[in-house]
């Protein structure tokens, strides 16, 4: 959020957790990361921009900050920027979007100007989200093993292969059906042909 406030992209930030209004406004930094990679960020360095949601992989690390400690009294603390892409920095890219105004600001905060202080609530609670190993489709698809199951032993006699218990026609279930008869107590007898009747008008 800082970094935003700084290049004129947003209001200034308390230190505190955003609020819910703030969380999805419009006016955010927009800037082209080509040829780029995600970054892996641990304490005491601090995630300074993610990919977004609209990147892959989303919501990872681009940039990172570090910032030590003095010396010696009187001295400034040294700073530390990675960027995971320096193409940002290429003449080629850096009118693109607001690339300029991101690395106005990375120097600007590197050579501790003033005005330029990243947000203590972003230092500690940043904006990203958990890495996802996905496995490399192309690769494996390169490299087909057969399924290590085994099968039965398939007999000789292929006929004894089919099953006519699915689908049949015949008598078999005769024997029960006259049966029912005598269960449901009705007089066993055949049909009698039932005259028509036509009425004229």
């Amino acid at each position: 959020r800082e970094i935003e406030a700084a290049a004129g992209k947003a209001p200034a930030s308390t230190g505190s957790a955003p609020a819910i209004t703030e969380s999805a406004r419009a006016a955010s930094l927009a800037f082209a990361y080509p040829y780029g990679a995600s970054l892996s960020v641990q304490k005491p360095a601090f995630a300074a921009l993610s990919s977004g949601m609209l990147a892959v992989p989303l919501g990872r690390p681009v940039c990172a900050l570090w910032d030590g400690h003095a010396r010696a009294p009187g001295m400034q603390s040294g700073r530390l920027c990675v960027l995971g892409s320096s193409y940002v920095l290429h003449d080629e890219w850096l009118d693109k979007d607001d690339n300029a105004k991101l690395v106005d600001v990375l120097v600007r905060w590197l050579t501790h100007a003033d005005g330029i202080r990243m947000d203590t609530y972003d230092m500690e609670d940043p904006d990203i989200l958990e890495y996802h190993h996905l496995p490399d489709t192309e690769s494996l698809a390169e490299r087909v093993r057969c399924c290590l199951q085994e099968t039965e032993d398939v007999t000789k006699d292929f006929t004894s292969l089919f099953d006519d218990n699915l689908f049949r026609f015949d008598t078999s279930l005769i024997p029960e059906t006259v049966d029912l008869y005598t269960q449901l107590e009705v007089q066993h007898e055949p049909l009698s042909l039932i005259p028509p009747q036509f009425e004229q008008p």
